[in-house]
Parts: structure tokens; C-alpha cells; sequence
């Protein structure tokens, strides 16, 4: 068990965050449901495992940016993973949106300390936007406590994401102009789909007098994004195994979670519409699950030849 945790990519945690953004995406199919509960589960719990029984090797990776950026997805799955726990036992579940916010928060301090203070445009990845859009995650699931003071919150981080994608977007474009990506590091090109995404599902979520309009805006460029990572995604799949190609996985998902959302939002509106949404919506959601479930297949191959070894 110790040798299988110590060999486990920490990158693996964006697959568990990837099957609790499916679980509530499946809400009402119980049979995926839980099965995408479990996978998010077992995979959280083996990170939370590694930094446990491998602490010493851990902190010497999140030193390294690559790594360090795509961490906070285990803070992310545990936030969507509320949903789920909520149903059984509320109680808990707070407690752990809270763990889940405040290691978050923990670790935008810690990742700027530690990498932006440096200044250095060669650091700056794509992944960049799960430390800072990632907080989002937790908007998300804000409303589930009934709670002023969460809600408050959850807007407080839904504008934190839209600023900050606002910041990075420009800049991580500069970085990859000047400095394209290493091979083993190509696949994060698909997480440029993913904020929008995010802040979209996120705005969804916290803001209760919406604007069509603004919506209409984010719905668009996400699309954009989207349908432009669709465009490099199976090749991006179908190279050499990289841990990084588990940022494949939570874009293609939460995408599929926002035109699902934007579609039931602008059919009452729009009616014309609706086979449109319906078609975009399966579409995106059938992309993801194949996706998910690839990259899940390339980590099991993967670990299963790291313990023959």
C-alpha cells in the first residue's frame, strides 16, 4: 500500500475532482451517480493518504510549479464532493466545504509567496488558473448551507476567479508565445477552457438576480475556449502518458456542467433554441465522460507497470 502510494502522481487529484464534477452532473442517475462518488472518493483519499504517509517527498513537490499549480484540485474535489455528502449529512458536509475553502485559501498564499513573487515568466503555466479561478469550486457549493455569511463568501470568491482570469489570461498567453510548453506538459493547454467554465457555473450558483447579457458574454467565450481545446484535444490524449494529462479531465467537465446550465437558462428565454442546447449539452457531457474515463485508464496502466517495477 505504502509503495502504491508513493508512487501515485499527485496530478491524479484533478481525476478525483473530475468524477465529483460528473457525480453532480449525473445527480439524478443514481447508479453513475455513485459510482462517480466512489471514484472521487477513493481517488481523494489515496492523495490525502500520500501527503499523509509521504509528507517529506510531497513538499519537495509542490516546490516544483508544475506540480504545485494542479494541487489545488484536491481542495476543489472535496468542495463539488459536498453536494454529495450534503444529501447523507449536512453537518458534515459544511465541515468539509470549509476545510476545503480554507486549505484553498492556504495555498494562493503559499503559491504566491513561493512562485509569482519571483517574477519569472518561464513559471507561469496554464495550471496557473487552478490556484486562482479554482477557488470558484467552493461558490459552487456555497448555497448548499443556506447560509448569508457563505454566500457572501461565494461571491467574494466567484469576482476573486473572474479577476483573476481576467489577470492571468493575458499573461499566460505572453508565457506560451515566448516559452511554448514541454512535451510533458502540453496536455494543460486543455485547463484554458476551464475558467470561464468555472466562473459561469459559479456565477449560476451565488448570484440570484441574473443578467442575461453578461451571461450570454461568459456563455460565449467559454464555448470559444472550449470548442478550441476540442480541436487539440485527442491529440493531446493520444500521446505518451504525462501525470499532467489529468488537467484533460475537470475542463472538459465543467464545460459540460456550464452549457448544461446555460442551455436550461436561455431555453425559457429563447425557445428557438432549445434542440440546439439539448444537442450541445449531450454532446459536451458523452465528451467528458470519455475523456474522464480515458485519462482514468491511462493512470491504471500506468500504475499498474510503476508497481511490476
Amino acid at each position: 500500500m505504502k509503495q502504491f502510494l508513493v508512487k501515485l502522481p499527485l496530478p491524479i487529484s484533478a481525476l478525483g475532482l473530475s468524477f465529483a464534477g460528473l457525480a453532480n452532473l449525473f445527480n439524478e442517475q443514481l447508479i453513475f451517480k455513485y459510482l462517480f462518488i466512489t471514484l472521487s472518493i477513493l481517488i481523494l483519499l489515496s492523495v490525502l493518504l500520500k501527503v499523509l504517509i509521504d509528507s517529506k517527498n510531497v513538499l519537495d513537490q509542490l516546490k516544483q510549479v508544475p506540480i504545485a499549480a494542479t494541487f489545488p484540485t484536491f481542495f476543489m474535489g472535496i468542495a463539488l464532493l459536498t453536494k454529495q455528502i450534503a444529501q447523507w449529512n449536512l453537518t458534515i458536509a459544511l465541515i468539509l466545504w470549509i476545510i476545503a475553502t480554507l486549505g484553498h485559501v492556504s495555498f494562493i498564499v503559499y503559491f504566491t509567496r513561493e512562485f509569482v513573487m519571483k517574477k519569472d515568466l518561464t513559471l507561469i503555466l496554464p495550471s496557473w488558473f487552478v490556484v486562482y479561478v479554482g477557488i470558484v469550486a467552493s461558490s459552487v457549493t456555497a448555497p448548499l448551507f443556506d447560509s448569508t455569511l457563505l454566500m457572501s463568501f461565494g461571491k467574494i470568491f466567484l469576482i476573486f476567479g473572474m479577476l483573476a482570469f481576467l489577470i492571468l489570461f493575458p499573461v499566460i498567453i505572453k508565457r506560451m508565445k515566448k516559452y511554448p510548453l514541454p512535451k510533458p506538459l502540453q496536455a494543460t493547454v486543455a485547463i484554458f477552457s476551464a475558467p470561464v467554465a468555472l466562473n459561469l457555473v459559479g456565477y449560476f450558483s451565488v448570484i440570484t438576480t441574473k443578467n442575461a447579457p453578461l451571461i450570454l458574454v461568459q456563455f460565449t467565450l467559454m464555448l470559444g475556449l472550449y470548442l478550441w481545446v476540442i480541436r487539440q484535444l485527442f491529440t493531446l490524449l493520444n500521446t505518451s502518458f504525462s501525470p499532467a494529462q489529468a488537467a484533460l479531465t475537470f475542463p472538459m467537465v465543467i464545460s459540460a456542467t456550464s452549457i448544461k446550465l446555460s442551455s436550461a437558462y436561455f431555453t425559457p428565454l429563447y425557445p428557438a433554441v432549445k434542440n440546439i442546447g439539448v444537442f450541445i449539452s449531450y454532446a459536451s457531457l458523452i465528451i467528458a465522460v470519455l475523456i474522464v474515463f480515458s485519462v482514468l485508464l491511462k493512470y491504471l496502466t500506468f500504475m499498474t507497470s510503476m508497481m511490476k517495477e
